[in-house]
This record gives C-alpha cells, sequence and structure tokens, in this order.
C-alpha cells in the first residue's frame, strides 16, 4: 500500500455526501452523484428491450434536489437575506422540490410495467438519510411515483397519499451516511494529506488560501475550503452578485482545490474500501 500520494487525476466533478437514493422491489438512499441515475438507467433500458431478459428489480441511485448553502462564510452579504433562503439554511428549494417530484413521475413512466399503479410495502421500500432535505426528496419521490389513485384515494381534492420514508440516527447509520470514526481510514488520509505532493500543491495556491482568510474563514488545508465554494456556486444559481475578491478565486482556482481534495480523499484502493462502507 502506498504511504504517500504520487499523483492525483481530479477529473470528476465534485459532489456533496450524505444524500438519498431509491429502487422500485427495494428503494435505497445511498451516498452518490445523480449521474449514476443515469447510467444505471441506460443499462437498465437495454435489458428491457432483449427478448431474453425479464426486468426483476430496479435500483436508482440519486441525491436530494437542489437546497440553500450549508453555512455562511463571515463577510458574506447574503448570510441573514432570509428573502433568499426562505426555506432556511440547507434546507430543500421549491426547484428542488419540483426536481424530485419529477423524477418520481420519470420512474413511473420507465418502469411502470415492473411498479404496480397502486403502492404496496411488498413492492417498494424507501429509505434516507435522516437529513431533512434528504427526507423531503425521498417523500416527493414517492408523491410523483405512487400519486393515489383507485381503491387508494383518501381525499378528492388531494391527488397524493401518504407513505412511509424510513431513517437510521446518524449514530447508527452503517448504510448511508456513516459518521462513525474509522481509524484505519483516518490513518490513510493523514498519511494522504500530508504528502510532499499536497503540501506543494497547497503552497502553490497560497494566494487562495490567503484570500479566504483574510475573510474571516480559517483555511491551511485542502479540505477546509469545500463551504465557501459551495456557498458561491449556490448563490452564483441564484443570480446573487459575487464580491470582488470571491470572483479572483472563484469558480476555477477553488475548483481546483477542491477536485485535488476530492482526488486525495479516495487515492487508494484501501481508502475507497473504507470509505464506501460496508458494501464497498
Amino acid at each position: 500500500m502506498k504511504k504517500e500520494i504520487e499523483q492525483f487525476s481530479p477529473d470528476r466533478e465534485l459532489s456533496e455526501r450524505g444524500s438519498v437514493g431509491t429502487s422500485a422491489r427495494y428503494l435505497s438512499l445511498y451516498t452518490s452523484c445523480l449521474v449514476l441515475v443515469v447510467v444505471m438507467l441506460a443499462v437498465l433500458g437495454e435489458i428491457t428491450e432483449s427478448p431474453h431478459l425479464t426486468l426483476q428489480q430496479v435500483s436508482v441511485v440519486f441525491r436530494h434536489g437542489d437546497r440553500n448553502i450549508l453555512s455562511v462564510y463571515p463577510f458574506d452579504p447574503y448570510h441573514d437575506n432570509m428573502t433568499v433562503w426562505t426555506e432556511g439554511i440547507g434546507q430543500l428549494t421549491n426547484r428542488g422540490k419540483l426536481q424530485m417530484w419529477e423524477l418520481g413521475r420519470y420512474l413511473r413512466q420507465r418502469y411502470g410495467r415492473l411498479v404496480p399503479e397502486l403502492y404496496s410495502p411488498e413492492d417498494t421500500l424507501m429509505t434516507s438519510s435522516d437529513v431533512d432535505r434528504c427526507l423531503m426528496s425521498a417523500q416527493l419521490v414517492l408523491a410523483g411515483l405512487y400519486p393515489a389513485r383507485g381503491s387508494q384515494v383518501w381525499n378528492p381534492s388531494l391527488d397524493w397519499q401518504p407513505i412511509p420514508v424510513h431513517s437510521t440516527n446518524p449514530g447508527q447509520d452503517k448504510l448511508i451516511r456513516m459518521d462513525a470514526p474509522c481509524p484505519a481510514y483516518s490513518k490513510e488520509y493523514e498519511l494522504a494529506n500530508n504528502s510532499s505532493v499536497i503540501q506543494n500543491f497547497t503552497q502553490e495556491h497560497a494566494d487562495v488560501f490567503r484570500i479566504i482568510n483574510e475573510q474571516g474563514w480559517p483555511a491551511t488545508r485542502i479540505d477546509q475550503i469545500n463551504g465557501v465554494y459551495d456557498s458561491f456556486k449556490i448563490e452564483e444559481s441564484r443570480g446573487l452578485i459575487l464580491p470582488d475578491w470571491a470572483t479572483s478565486i472563484y469558480p476555477d482556482k477553488l475548483r481546483e482545490v477542491l477536485e485535488t481534495y476530492e482526488a486525495m480523499r479516495i487515492h487508494t484502493p484501501f481508502m475507497q474500501k473504507l470509505i464506501s462502507g460496508q458494501y464497498g
């Protein structure tokens, strides 16, 4: 096993950890990227078109919908602007709600032959990480997947029915959001983070850390600036004007730092196995 990182190839798009996922016979919420949904659906599409194979189960992995910022940097001009973050910090937005509902409708259209029209716990189980935006996303997918029909219409004014979403306390979750410390991974992580490659990279990007520190966000390591990038990205998506100092490092310089961090945290096969949990 390598004790020091020799090369990094940060060529993946960044993603936030701890979200949601589904399956039709076993709907389960995992930590993963939305792109996996597309890949899996494409593969399953090929199977359903084969005359020699029948589709028996669908597993769909997805994240929560669009959300507000998770944290604010000290001099964020929008940190207390509740006209911007009306749903609350870190909460699902109306756009995100629509995304998840439409995903449920798409799954109904795509897999209607496999998934019965009427909901039954024998057919579908939904589990989620115990986070508001993830639980809400799961409920919205189910609302799109199982609108009240036939004998399940309980209120003529509502095209909706309650369907349970199961979650586990974060401290006990061994499948989706694994927060328990892992000494073996922590050791490998620190070896990687303290390697000469990462130390040199940090020095080469000293201007990024200097600017962030000047704005009151203490950061000396590449794993300490995700919150800043996340806030910038979401504020930009809302059409908000970023301060001049932010545009000097966002998006390119900050993205480069974060992509290197993402590559570092899963650099070795051993780290990949440990961070992916018991099913990795």
